[in-house]
């Protein structure tokens, strides 16, 4: 996990990293990142508010809220927890692991929240103000990305009012080196089509291949 950070209580870390499968019997069911987890998920929302509130001055409690919303989504915490390479750190058991736990994006937001609960409760509330503004850096530096309607709500939101099912994203191709992954997602939708994007994560393909989806419907008038 690449995080700038040095525990002084390593087993603060390692709790934050035990996913709840390697948790056998009642005897071992607090020993994993769930309790980490509730706490983190409200520094993370703590943090955040604090952060923007202060980076936009100007924005009114809506565009507040709808940032606010976007900074904390599943999406956006897990995008940011395969960013530091989390899930190679994840303690699981055999089962969760080769069932695909270590890319979960459940798994991803949830230890996630845990390891800044972690922080928290090892460097105090600077510390992980400091960390979460500079993880979350290239996220707050747009405010109208921030506050416009993101890519794939409106992809989805297009054609079900067209009375089609929601889009379907499939992972094609995932290359490189585990610290500097590529991923190729394939979007279909329903009586359309399909399209491609490639990114330097499956959230940024999935967005990639979104806005072609977007693009072909515009050009053949759908």
């Amino acid at each position: 996990m690449q995080i700038n950070y040095k525990f002084k209580d390593r087993q603060l870390l390692k709790l934050a990293l035990t996913h709840p499968s390697v948790a056998k019997n009642s005897d071992t069911k607090n020993a994993t990142y769930e309790r980490l987890e509730f706490l983190g998920d409200s520094v993370l929302g703590l943090v955040i508010a604090e952060a923007i509130y202060k980076k936009f001055p100007d924005a009114d409690e809506g565009e507040l809220s709808t940032m606010h919303a976007k900074l904390v989504s599943k999406d956006i915490v897990s995008e940011i927890a395969e960013s530091i390479n989390l899930g190679e750190d994840l303690i699981l058991d055999s089962g969760e692991d080769t069932n695909g736990g270590r890319e979960n994006p459940g798994n991803l937001e949830d230890a996630m929240e845990a390891v800044i609960a972690a922080i928290y409760l090892d460097g105090g509330y600077a510390t992980i103000l400091s960390i979460v503004e500079n993880l979350w850096g290239k996220h707050l530096s747009n405010k109208a990305l921030l506050t416009e309607k993101n890519i794939k709500s409106r992809l989805q939101e297009d054609v079900q009012h067209m009375g089609l099912a929601i889009p379907v994203y499939k992972i094609v191709e995932k290359t490189g080196l585990d610290h500097s992954p590529h991923f190729k997602v394939k979007v279909i939708v329903e009586n359309i089509g399909s399209a491609i994007g490639e990114g330097k994560s499956k959230k940024q393909a999935e967005v990639a291949a979104a806005t072609l989806m977007l693009k072909i419907m515009e050009k053949n008038n759908v």
